[in-house]
């Protein structure tokens, strides 16, 4: 069976709108949307933040999310997305992970499980994703 794995990286500081994933959104911070809509795809959802009041409210959303604190390195302005994913992902067993970032909240669930179910195949027939 194919284990899938929704990370939500929510980065605590921010220079244009700060704490911006905690900002309220059709009642619920962005963090909360983010972790709704996570937990309609999969039981196995990581919040990656370096901040403890964006982990708090996501666990008002899933008391059993998984909880991933990022050391300083990976939570500067300059950090690429890819490493965060990575260090989120390394703490679960999965198959499949899907990146959901909490500042897209109009995402839905149509949406992933589209990009879920054709997006590995599309990859793997796609002879420019391939490394020559």
């Amino acid at each position: 069976m194919t284990r899938t794995t929704v990370v939500i990286p929510a980065r605590g500081g921010s220079k244009g709108i700060p704490n911006k994933n905690l900002v309220h959104l059709g009642g619920m911070t962005l963090v909360q949307r983010a972790v709704r809509l996570a937990r309609s795809v999969t039981a196995s959802v990581v919040v990656t933040t370096d901040s403890e009041e964006i982990m708090e409210s996501a666990m008002l959303k899933m008391p059993d999310l998984i909880p991933v604190y990022r050391d300083k390195d990976l939570a500067r302005d300059d950090t690429p997305l890819d490493p965060v994913i990575v260090n989120a992902a390394s703490q679960v067993s999965s198959d499949i992970i899907i990146t959901l970032l909490p500042t897209c909240p109009f995402v839905d669930l149509v949406s992933i499980v589209d990009a879920t179910i054709t997006g590995p195949v599309a990859q793997a027939g796609d002879s420019r994703s391939q490394d020559t």
